[in-house]
């Protein structure tokens, strides 16, 4: 049995076996950030249990540079722009200098003169669906300036880009060229490039503007849209608010051709096809003109005949109704009055039935400033 001695020595020995023997030593560290995470009234966890703290003037900061930012690029991008820069009018040109130039020319060939201002008279086809009192002259008269231009190969439209007189427009182009007599006149541009696209290798655009002959202005407005493989470029010119001349060049990977209308009230006055072909001696235009009542069909050459320039044509017209059809032939020449120097054409006329000749007037580009273009 233990004796009581030995019994309070075993005690105090296992007491002093649990006192340290050398004084703490506090971690003041570790106090300090135990005693913040209490004033967020967090749990001291592991860290990478920790919730996330957010300092909210950071925050703040932040989302008031942003918008600032935001206001400060809305405010310096140009309304209308889209993320393809808009190339100017000359570009436009020079991208389409194969097309454009002839686009504008058979546009502007067929607006009234200043010597004609009767646009209706000027412009409207013979709408007779009685072939015996028809005319083959009469739905070809309104194209024959074009044809001039096109059938004298020697001398392609002449395109200059000038300085813009005009406030309202960057683009002034003055396209030039010449009739069979190798008098030279010129019709004159401005716009401005409203819209461009480009996608691959195809590219869209369209202009506004007015075309200006004999010192009448026509507003004009023009586009190129491309679909599957064909590309199709658009130019219209107004003759009054319901009245428009409209020329469509459309061409894909196997041909190539022109579409003009005259429209009035959304109703096709006429719509004619023209195709052109040349080699290296001449050119040769088929043209076809649709109307209510007939079609009308003109294939020509140019040559000379004694030195005098003559437009040689087979022709075929059509009652649509009937389907009753006169065809034949015609010589077309321009001779000049030797007592006022006005020119005039004179046609002579060959069907199965007869031989006849006709005379009309013709445009002579007389109050135009530009230089002879003859070679």
């Amino acid at each position: 049995m233990m004796r009581k001695k030995d019994m309070l020595n075993s005690i105090k020995s296992d007491i002093e076996s649990h006192i340290p023997k050398d004084a703490p030593k506090m971690d003041y560290a570790l106090i300090s950030a135990l005693r913040a995470e209490e004033d967020l009234g967090q749990e001291s966890l592991p860290k990478r249990f920790r919730m996330p703290i957010f300092n909210l003037k950071m925050v703040m900061s932040v989302l008031l540079i942003s918008i600032i930012a935001v206001g400060i690029w809305v405010l310096n991008t140009p309304k209308g722009i889209s993320e393809v820069e808009l190339p100017s009018g000359k570009d436009i040109l020079e991208q389409e200098m194969n097309v454009l130039p002839l686009s504008f020319l058979s546009n502007a060939s067929l607006l009234p003169s200043a010597k004609d201002r009767n646009i209706n008279q000027n412009l409207s086809l013979n709408l007779n669906t009685n072939l015996t009192d028809v005319s083959p002259m009469d739905d070809l008269k309104p194209f024959l300036s074009l044809v001039e231009s096109i059938l004298n190969g020697k001398t392609k439209p002449v395109v200059e880009v000038k300085v813009s007189t005009n406030p309202e427009y960057e683009t002034y182009v003055v396209v030039q060229t010449s009739d069979l007599l190798g008098m030279g006149f010129s019709y004159e541009l401005y716009y401005n490039v409203k819209s461009f696209d480009k996608k691959d290798d195809n590219t869209t655009f369209s202009i506004e503007g007015i075309m200006i002959k004999d010192g009448l202005n026509y507003t004009m407005y023009g586009k190129k849209e491309v679909e599957s493989d064909e590309e199709t470029i658009t130019i219209r010119s107004y003759l009054d608010d319901v009245t428009y001349i409209e020329t469509i060049y459309e061409t894909d990977t196997e041909e190539s051709e022109y579409t003009i209308k005259h429209v009035k009230n959304n109703q096709t006055i006429y719509e004619s096809v023209l195709q052109i072909e040349s080699d290296e001696e001449e050119f040769e235009i088929e043209l076809e003109i649709y109307t209510a009542s007939t079609k009308s069909v003109y294939k020509m050459s140019y040559e000379l005949d004694e030195d005098e320039p003559v437009i040689e044509i087979e022709f075929e017209i059509e009652e649509l109704i009937t389907g009753n059809k006169k065809s034949g032939e015609m010589s077309i020449y321009i001779r000049i009055d030797d007592v006022t120097n006005i020119s005039h054409y004179e046609v002579f006329i060959t069907t199965e039935d007869e031989s006849y000749e006709e005379t009309y007037d013709r445009d002579d580009h007389e109050d135009d400033d530009e230089d002879d273009l003859s070679i």
